[in-house]
């Protein structure tokens, strides 16, 4: 495309206008040799910042994303720890009633599946093991398991594992 246009100039531009003319033709022609020449590292740098940029932002809306998972993940387990607790204490009229019973039943299973670790086999397996598991979890994987770990086995070195998994996904 670039060519071409300096064809068409090359075109408007009789010879017989004069050395002038000349002159300007071979400083238009050397300015396009210049840029022709450094054409293809432009556009590199070009694809190079360009693949940067969208990395960056890729992976922001990849944390934002995990960052709402654990938001309501801790939104939901909360209100299930809530209503669990309000089902509990409530006054006798309520804590008799079959309907409230099984309402209590119904989120004691749901509490359980969403706080679940994020393997099945998590109570079998050592630190070491657990910290191997670490690197594939995402950040709501990552909520999960804390949450387990701190109720239960509290091993300083899986919770050191946890958070730094969650530092370099952030």
């Amino acid at each position: 495309m670039l060519e071409k246009m300096v064809n068409e100039f090359k075109n408007r531009v009789p010879a017989s206008v004069g050395v002038q003319a000349e002159a300007y033709r071979r400083q238009v022609e050397e300015l396009v040799e210049l840029v022709m020449s450094n054409s293809s590292e432009l556009v590199e740098r070009a694809k190079r910042e360009g693949s940067d940029a969208y990395g960056t932002a890729t992976n922001q809306v990849k944390t934002a994303r995990g960052e709402a998972s654990v938001g309501l993940w801790n939104l939901e387990t909360k209100s299930l720890e809530a209503v669990s607790e309000f089902i509990a204490n409530a006054p006798d009229a309520v804590s008799g009633n079959r309907a409230a019973a099984k309402l209590s039943d119904a989120l004691g299973v749901r509490l359980q599946k969403v706080t679940e670790a994020p393997f099945s086999d998590y109570e079998t397996m050592n630190a070491k093991n657990v910290i191997a598991e670490i690197a594939r979890l995402d950040l709501l994987g990552l909520a999960r398991l804390e949450r387990v770990e701190i109720s239960g086995k509290a091993r300083k070195t899986v919770l050191r594992a946890v958070s730094a998994r969650r530092n370099a996904l952030s």
